[in-house]
């Protein structure tokens, strides 16, 4: 009977393999978790800067956005007009009463820093 036995090298080199498949492996998962967190957080700014952008389209930007509406504590929301942009130059912003502007809505974190950004053109009552 002739018995085949692994030697120490090939058991060492078997182990490290198998060591570096498992490192590969944890760090991939690693890697993913902190994709998937960054996506979430991104996730839940874009929601909170859509449900901002909506009430402030509704309601005007005159008046702050309720607590009810609003209840994010760590940030905070503001509105503001302004002048449309890259208008052809026959065309005018105020018609009948009514004008054109831009609304932009900016997400501050709890530290006050611009997180988010959004803009939208809108009729508006002149005067408002």
């Amino acid at each position: 009977m002739n018995r085949r036995y692994f030697t120490l090298v090939e058991v060492v080199v078997a182990l490290a393999i198998l060591t570096m498949g498992i490192l590969a492996g944890m760090s991939l998962m690693a890697a993913s978790r902190d994709r998937t967190a960054k996506a979430t957080a991104q996730w839940r700014e874009q929601h909170i800067m859509t449900q901002a952008m909506e009430y402030f389209m509704l309601a005007g930007i005159d008046n702050g956005v309720p607590e009810d509406v609003f209840p994010y504590r760590d940030y905070s929301v503001t509105a503001e007009y302004s002048a449309p942009q890259n208008l052809p130059a026959d065309m005018q912003d105020t018609i009948a009463g009514w004008k054109l502007v831009t609304m932009t809505v900016t997400l501050r974190n709890a530290n006050g820093t611009v997180v988010r950004k959004m803009s939208v053109d809108r009729i508006i009552k002149d005067g408002d």
